[in-house]
Order: C-alpha cells, then sequence, then structure tokens
C-alpha cells in the first residue's frame, strides 16, 4: 500500500476502507486520529485522506464545465472488490464518471 505516497489510488482508498471498517469505522466519518492510529500514519497525512474521503461523499465538483453536487455514494468493499453505487446521478458517461471520481488515468486505464 502507497498510502505514505502523494497520490492515493483507487487500491489505496479500498485497503484504506477495509482497514477503518476492520476497526468500526466508518471512513467518511472517522476522525485525523483514528485515521492515523488505523493506518499508522502522520496527523497531517490522515488530514489529507480523511479529506480525500470526505470528497468523496460532499461538496461539488466539474461535469461538462458546470457545477454538479456530488451525490452520496454508496460503497461496498470486500477483500477484493471495490463497489461503488451513484443513486440518482447525472453521470452519464465513463469520462463523467472517471471525474466524478478523480480517477488519474496515468495510472489506471
Amino acid at each position: 500500500m502507497s498510502i505514505a505516497s502523494k497520490t492515493l489510488t483507487p487500491q489505496d482508498l479500498s485497503d484504506i476502507t477495509f482497514k477503518l471498517r476492520s476497526r468500526g469505522v466508518e471512513p467518511a466519518e472517522a476522525t485525523r486520529g483514528q485515521i492515523a492510529i488505523a493506518l499508522k500514519v502522520t496527523d497531517r497525512r490522515a488530514r489529507t485522506i480523511q479529506e480525500k474521503f470526505r470528497g468523496l461523499t460532499r461538496g461539488s465538483h466539474q461535469v461538462n464545465g458546470s457545477a454538479v453536487k456530488k451525490p452520496e455514494s454508496v460503497q461496498d468493499v470486500t477483500e477484493n472488490t471495490w463497489a461503488i453505487s451513484l443513486p440518482k446521478t447525472r453521470i452519464k458517461t465513463v469520462e463523467e464518471l472517471l471525474a466524478h471520481f478523480e480517477v488519474d488515468n496515468s495510472i489506471w486505464e
């Protein structure tokens, strides 16, 4: 896991989600302290991770140049899968989905 690196990959987020949930902590609601202890990272890195998870379920982003409120995402993480559901989403294309989850195309094809 490269959670110490600057960029968090989808696999990192999946691993982090698994670790936090195994401790009974919902990632989007985790405190920095809970993240730092569970993942054995610094407070600064825990803040970055916390912001990433909260950004997945709150706020807005740009799709085709216009601001769109992010819908609540439902995530189901198992040992080797990560299923994400977006109820009532305006996302209609793969490109919009990749933009919503801020997928780094240089890492993921």
